[in-house]
Formats: structure tokens, C-alpha cells, sequence
């Protein structure tokens, strides 16, 4: 992942503008083990390093990337 958000990998999601609702599921549902499959297990292990102002954080700053608060 790029630090623009942008997925440098074709099959990869793209971070920048993500819904920062979107973001912060997808993270639990990691720690939480809900989503397996791919490369669940390395995402499993870089969300067990987070909490859950750590999560809200990222989430906030890739959902603003990209966005008019992006350029203030």
C-alpha cells in the first residue's frame, strides 16, 4: 500500500476515501477473526496490535485522504 492509500496491487483495495465506518469494521472483524481467507491472517495480525483509538485514528485518515479536509 502506497502511503497515498492507493493500492499498488491490482486485487488490493484502495484505502483513500474509504467510509471511515467501513474501515473500522473491517479492523475489528479482523481482531475479532470474522474475516478469513487471502491475506486475512496477516491483516489479523496487524490489527491485533491496534486499539480501538489506534483503529478510529486510521480509519478517520484514510476515509479524509483525497477529500477537501485532505487539502486544508
Amino acid at each position: 500500500m502506497a502511503d497515498n492509500g492507493i493500492s499498488s496491487i491490482e486485487s488490493y483495495p484502495n484505502l483513500r476515501g474509504q467510509k471511515m465506518a467501513y474501515l473500522i469494521t473491517s479492523l475489528k472483524a479482523y481482531q475479532t477473526r470474522e474475516r478469513s481467507g487471502g491475506l486475512a491472517v496477516l491483516m489479523q495480525q496487524q490489527a491485533d496490535a491496534l486499539s480501538d483509538q489506534d483503529i478510529s485514528d486510521i480509519a478517520y485518515y484514510y476515509s479524509k485522504l483525497g477529500t477537501e479536509a485532505d487539502k486544508q
